[in-house]
This record gives C-alpha cells, sequence and structure tokens, in this order.
C-alpha cells in the first residue's frame, strides 16, 4: 500500500510540476523589470593616431577571369578611400578555389590589395599552402588574382609530399600547373 500510494503522488505531481515549469518560463520575461535594449551606434575614436579610415576585418570576394571564386580578408585594412584602388591590409588571407575542386590560400604580415587589376603584394612571414600537401615560405609575394600568378624574387622555402627544398626565387602559374624556382635552387627528395 505504501508503494501504490507513492506511485500515485508521483502520478499527479510531476504532470503539475511540468505544467507549473512551463509557465514560469513563459511568464519570465514579463516578470523582469529591466527592459534590456541593445543600441548600435559609431564610435566617435579613431583606432591607433591615424585619421584614414579603417576597417576591421574587411571582406572582399570576387571570381577570376576562370570564374573561379576568389577572397581577400584581413584583420584590418587601411586607405579606404573609394577614389584610390589600394587598400592596406594587416594579416591578409586570400584563397582561390579552382574549378578541379582543388584550393589554395596565403597569408601572411602586410599586405596591398589592387582592387582594380586584382593583385596582392604581400610582405613578411608569406606562406601559400595548395591542398595537395604544398607549402611555400618566403619574406614577399605578388599574386595576380586574375592572370591567377604569383612571383617571388627573394629566398624560399618549400616542403612537400616530394620533398624539401630552397631557391632564391619561384613563379607559380596555376592556369599552366607549372612551378619555377629560379635562381640557385636546391631540392631533397
Amino acid at each position: 500500500p505504501l508503494y501504490s500510494n507513492l506511485v500515485r503522488f508521483f502520478k499527479y505531481l510531476l504532470p503539475f510540476s511540468a505544467v507549473i515549469l512551463i509557465l514560469a518560463v513563459v511568464a519570465w520575461p514579463y516578470l523582469q523589470k529591466e527592459n534590456i535594449q541593445l543600441s548600435i551606434g559609431f564610435a566617435t575614436g579613431m583606432m591607433g593616431e591615424s585619421e584614414e579610415p579603417t576597417m576591421v576585418n574587411p571582406r572582399y570576394t570576387g571570381v577570376d577571369k576562370d570564374n573561379q571564386p576568389f577572397a581577400v580578408t584581413a584583420d584590418l585594412a587601411h586607405n579606404l578611400v573609394m577614389d584610390t584602388a589600394h587598400v592596406e591590409l594587416q594579416m591578409p588571407k586570400a584563397d582561390i578555389a579552382m574549378t578541379d575542386g582543388s584550393w589554395m590560400a596565403v597569408t601572411a604580415e602586410t599586405g596591398v590589395f589592387d582592387r582594380d587589376v586584382k593583385s596582392l603584394d604581400l610582405a613578411g612571414s608569406v606562406n601559400l599552402f595548395h591542398d595537395q600537401g604544398y607549402e611555400l615560405n618566403t619574406d614577399v609575394l605578388h599574386i595576380n588574382i586574375q592572370a591567377r600568378t604569383a612571383e617571388s624574387a627573394v629566398s624560399v622555402q618549400g616542403q612537400g609530399p616530394i620533398g624539401d627544398l630552397t631557391s632564391e626565387g619561384v613563379r607559380v602559374n596555376n592556369v599552366t600547373r607549372i612551378i619555377v624556382f629560379t635562381g640557385k635552387a636546391s631540392l631533397i627528395l
């Protein structure tokens, strides 16, 4: 009899508790005395000491001449005046998807993006990655996004599935899929 009475008690208590809990959840916003609102406005201060327009986390997307999508992003962008095509980037990243499904990505410390020519001049710890496992590192790299080419005339180190290499420069042509290592070059297989 004690067990039966306990079961009967919980048979009514649990659904009653569920109804009370649902009513509390529905009524909770109406019981709050403070009305919390989100306001959006413009900051009056400048980032850093420069008075030029600055954008945080900019993203520029487009397609190259073969309709392959590309994107250029950065942590900060300066020199955003509309009558100039050059945008200065801090911590830029660029990637392009190829029609065969592969992709390439590039990162650097600084860069200048030319919106008209669709080129990107990168400097400082430039890393070029290809999805097939290849990586190139250099200090300076010029990328022509429209022509799908990249070029550097300074020391390049690379690694990939076939081995490690160093050279005095590099020219990458993604249309012909040919990479030319210029100057003195060394490959360890």
